[in-house]
């Protein structure tokens, strides 16, 4: 019976303290599992033999960012987070040669697990990382946030949850000097905060506030929607569930911008 019992427990607890996690914005109480470590290095190498995924781009764009805040260790979340969203793509769409349920199952587990225990922009002293610089390693922990519990592990009744990320994200977009930066690579970056942020922010106070942000970054840039989709495919994104909500934020964007 006691590989049928740790077979339960890799299966249950988890998923468990990760919802607890998420639920009350606290650290896991359980640390990594060894054997859900292995299945996110199964995963990376699925990713990389995989002869059906030479467009796999998800979370590549992220190391053009080290000299932002992007660590290594944030790094370490955000690109099998990418992984994890394609092995997700590529079971709905029903092609072969994917991870099974169960594996992606056990990978989203031990990258969300992962994602909760990561340190805060706080917790590292990280305003005092780059004199008069600009550090987006908070932003983009926070919306990495977003996406795992809207979209990779998503939870019962996120509302809550969503509400809490979103406020937090506003915020530290605010105090990254991020909206003051003129550079094209910086804005593209801001471009996929603010969509998910703003997506998530639907029905939220915060939502009007995200909406004026893009309406300036897109002018920034002069893209189109399809243009846009292109840059956030580059970071962290599932047409299937981000489309939808994101043409609708995008749509309002682009009403305020015009009437400016």
């Amino acid at each position: 019976y006691l590989p049928i019992f740790s077979y339960f427990l890799e299966l249950t607890l988890p998923r468990g303290d990760i919802i607890s996690s998420l639920n009350t914005f606290s650290k896991p109480t359980f640390p990594p599992m060894k054997a859900h470590e292995a299945y996110i290095d199964s995963a990376l190498e699925w990713a990389r033999t995989c002869p059906h995924l030479p467009s796999q781009v998800l979370a590549t764009w992220f190391r053009r960012y080290t000299d932002y805040g992007i660590s290594e260790t944030l790094l370490d979340i955000l690109e099998p987070l990418g992984v994890t969203t394609w092995a997700i793509s590529y079971h709905l769409q029903g092609k072969t040669n994917g991870l099974t349920v169960g594996e992606i199952g056990r990978t989203r587990a031990a990258v969300m697990k992962r994602l909760l225990l990561l340190p805060t922009a706080e917790e590292l002293s990280m305003d005092s990382v780059r004199e008069a610089g600009l550090s987006l390693y908070e932003c983009c922990r926070l919306t990495a946030f977003i996406f795992s519990a809207a979209v990779t592990f998503p939870i019962p009744n996120t509302f809550d949850v969503l509400q809490f990320y979103v406020a937090k994200l506003k915020a530290a977009v605010e105090v990254s000097n991020i909206l003051r930066c003129d550079e094209d690579l910086v804005d593209k970056l801001l471009l996929w905060i603010l969509m998910l942020g703003g997506i998530a922010a639907l029905d939220k106070p915060e939502r009007q506030w995200f909406v004026e942000q893009m309406s300036i970054v897109r002018g920034r840039l002069g893209i189109t929607w399809d243009d846009a989709t292109e840059v956030f495919e580059n970071f962290l994104w599932l047409e299937s569930a981000c489309g939808v909500g994101g043409w609708l934020f995008w749509k309002e964007s682009e009403a305020l911008h015009l009437a400016a």
